[in-house]
């Protein structure tokens, strides 16, 4: 915002990554209040659950202490990124817990406690009418899918603000739909399995939820290859001001950006050689 002083949006920022950590810290605390991490080790998905929570949120919360220390930007980014690690890790312990259809998550411990909502003595149909293991698979692979293409489209959208052209503006907005497609592709999936969850068995239904499936995972290596390479021309930047690569007008969406990169530091080497 640059109708804005730059002191008061830094401190914006870092105010309200710091009331938002502590609120993170306080739902974890919370949670392991709920599953008494602190007085039992009962080792259920519960307990486990709110213990990974709070932690992410005690990572969450020691980056935006840090952030307020000029110098500690490395620090503080290094323990936001531990914290989202471990916030995947609790994410993934309470898609475990809606399949095994305790609805109560980490948040209502008496909502998991005894026999699962669908009570039959056949074993087959109660199987049959929960997640199996590889569909709890995939249903983290399709928030991971949509995670890394939110991250790809913001990463895509940096090359807006310095275009001044329309024609090179245009071509940014769609290669940021273009990042953000298997968002939605991932949602639609996430929506499917709230209905679906079993792959069908039925043609051409079996085959159409298995290639959905494979297109998932073909989508995590694009768009984390791509994430990894904005990070890295990112970071070039950062110790190569004198030569910018994202800021210059190359186009990252349209060509490997990191080859031609390392091509042209080679060639300069050679060079000087």
């Amino acid at each position: 915002m640059p109708f804005l002083p730059e002191d008061f949006v830094e401190w914006t920022l870092l105010i309200s990554f710091l009331l938002g950590s502590l609120m993170f810290l306080g739902g974890g605390l919370m949670g392991c209040v709920e599953n008494e991490v602190f007085t039992t080790f009962k080792s259920t998905q519960g307990w486990w659950g709110a213990f990974l929570n709070t932690l992410g949120g005690l990572g969450f919360t020691v980056g935006a202490v840090l952030g307020f220390f000029h110098g500690w930007d490395y620090e503080a980014n290094f323990a936001y990124g531990i914290g989202s690690v471990i916030f995947a890790l609790g994410s993934a312990v309470m898609i475990l817990m809606w399949k095994d259809e305790q609805f109560g998550l980490t948040f209502l411990a008496v909502l998991n406690e005894g026999p699962p909502s669908i009570l039959t003595n056949e074993e087959e149909l109660h199987k049959a009418a929960t997640f199996s293991k590889s569909g709890t698979i995939f249903i983290m692979i399709y928030c991971l899918a949509a995670a890394l293409s939110v991250y790809c489209l913001f990463i895509t959208l940096t090359l807006i603000k310095d275009h001044h052209q329309t024609l090179k503006t245009a071509v940014s907005i769609s290669n940021a739909f273009n990042a953000f497609l298997p968002c939605l592709f991932a949602h639609l999936m996430l929506a499917l399995n709230s209905a679906v969850i079993k792959t069908p068995k039925m043609s051409p239904f079996k085959q159409l939820y298995i290639m959905a499936r494979v297109l998932a995972i073909f989508m995590v290596v694009n768009s984390g290859s791509r994430m990894i390479e904005g990070v890295y021309l990112a970071n070039w930047e950062v110790h190569h001001p004198e030569s910018p690569f994202l800021t210059s007008g190359h186009n990252i969406a349209g060509h490997c950006a990191l080859a031609e990169l390392e091509g042209d530091t080679l060639g300069g080497a050679s060079k000087g050689s």
